[in-house]
């Protein structure tokens, strides 16, 4: 496969050939295809020189704004339009006009997409491509487009989720689930005020090598809800309900991904079996003091006298502080990949009835974890777990000083600034995932 990047603007163009072979047993065949990237500049006549059978109608290629319909500099790869395989192998190339690609084709062509990967070429779909394929990009270097050529047919990977809910300790634990548990396993933990969810779209990238598991944390997602009265919200309880569902499902070795309050949640378990863990992710998941930035002022307040800080942090609860975590630190040319369902979503959760006292009881809780730091940094310097850290620079929660500290006890840490905020997998999930998965296919 052709390891390439497209740039940083796209613009998109399709064509399809007749003669699809659209039978069940095409569409079961699983196999890569071969590549051939050609750069034409600007005029169709060359593309259709160099042997590409391109419409000749399909005009201009007006680069798409990142983030417009949802196109980013992730969007590199095999592309399939469902039309393709409705008697119309031509929608796309002759729907371009002055104004660029239609935007019916785009939202469309997007829809349709199961995963992404940077590094290597690939938008996977759930359905065969067509014999020839053609695609068009626009970048920002000088209207540049590059051809890319797909010979053969063949069954893209579709990923099958499944959704779970376990007993332990007599508690609704919810957790996903996707790819083969004969491959190694990822465990995935979220932090606050999100769950499981924030992780959809790197299990869909990461399913067709890796077995992936996302719980919910008790009080979160779709996990059970006790009140602060009947259940001990601590993040050492939170973890021993972890470990326990990481038992029952009979997980012996496992990477951890962690981010936010997964961290102190994910750490507890590491210390308690190192040799189960594999290898660690942490993404704004943090191990060190240098990680907290003034955002923590008030809550350290709070942990120190509750009575008179707990109205300045109960506004941390409320949907405007919800939207920041999400938008703070996004750069202006991302901004249009936030999806407006995760804040909303994480917000209709706090706004459960007696689920704020539940976070305001983690968030006085949290000072306990500062205590545990210094075992998990003994942790790493003995065990020297692999480590990823793919971190937002911008993030004003945990802030970079967080990720470079994890280099002291881990000299090997690869570590990762990229330019997001606290939730950067909403904004930056293809090069996470491409992230992960090189390392994770190197160290496990």
């Amino acid at each position: 496969m052709v390891s390439c990047d497209l740039g940083d603007r796209l613009g998109l163009a399709t064509e399809f050939s007749e003669g699809v072979d659209k039978s069940a047993s095409a569409k079961a065949a699983v196999s890569e295809p071969d590549f051939e990237i050609v750069e034409h500049g600007e005029n169709p006549a060359a593309w259709v020189g160099a042997g590409f059978d391109v419409a000749t109608d399909v005009g201009e290629n007006v680069p798409i704004t990142p983030g417009e319909y949802g196109v980013n500099e992730a969007v590199l790869g095999w592309i399939q339009l469902v039309e393709a395989f409705e008697g119309n192998p031509r929608l796309g190339a002759d729907r371009v006009d002055a104004d660029g690609l239609n935007a019916v084709v785009v939202e469309q062509l997007l829809g349709h997409v199961q995963q992404s990967r940077l590094g290597e070429i690939g938008v996977h779909f759930n359905l065969p491509l067509a014999e020839r394929t053609i695609v068009l990009y626009s970048t920002s270097h000088g209207r540049r487009t590059i051809v890319l050529h797909v010979d053969g047919g063949v069954q893209m990977f579709a990923p099958i989720f499944t959704h779970h809910t376990v007993s332990i300790d007599g508690l609704d634990v919810f957790y996903r689930e996707a790819g083969d548990r004969s491959n190694p396993t990822l465990v995935l933990l979220h932090g606050f005020p999100t769950s499981s969810h924030m992780f959809r779209g790197l299990m869909a990238d990461l399913a067709d090598d890796f077995h992936l598991i996302a719980p919910d944390h008790i009080g979160f997602g779709s996990s059970a809800m006790p009140s602060v009265d009947d259940f001990d919200y601590s993040f050492d309880r939170l973890a021993e309900i972890t470990w326990t569902l990481l038992e029952e499902l009979s997980l012996e070795r496992y990477a951890l991904y962690i981010h936010d309050y997964g961290a102190p949640i994910g750490l507890r378990i590491a210390t308690r079996k190192p040799e189960r863990v594999t290898a660690l992710i942490t993404q704004s998941g943090n191990a060190y003091t240098e990680g907290f930035t003034p955002f923590w002022e008030v809550l350290f307040a709070h942990a120190a006298d509750r009575k008179t800080h707990e109205s300045a942090v109960r506004e941390l609860l409320e949907p405007a502080a919800t939207h920041w975590q999400y938008t703070h630190g996004v750069p202006d040319d991302r901004v249009g990949r936030l999806a407006p369902e995760t804040w909303l979503l994480d917000q209709a959760g706090l706004d459960r009835p007696g689920n704020k006292e539940i976070q305001l009881q983690l968030f006085w809780d949290y000072q306990f974890n500062l205590e545990a730091y210094p075992a998990f940094q003994e942790y790493f310097r003995q065990w020297q777990p692999p480590t990823l850290v793919a971190w937002g620079r911008n993030d004003e929660i945990f802030g970079p000083a967080g990720a470079q500290a994890f280099r002291r006890d881990l000299p090997d840490a690869e570590i990762h600034l990229l330019d997001a905020g606290h939730f950067a997998l909403e904004t930056h999930r293809h090069e996470i995932a491409a992230l992960a998965r090189d390392f994770l296919q190197r160290t496990l």
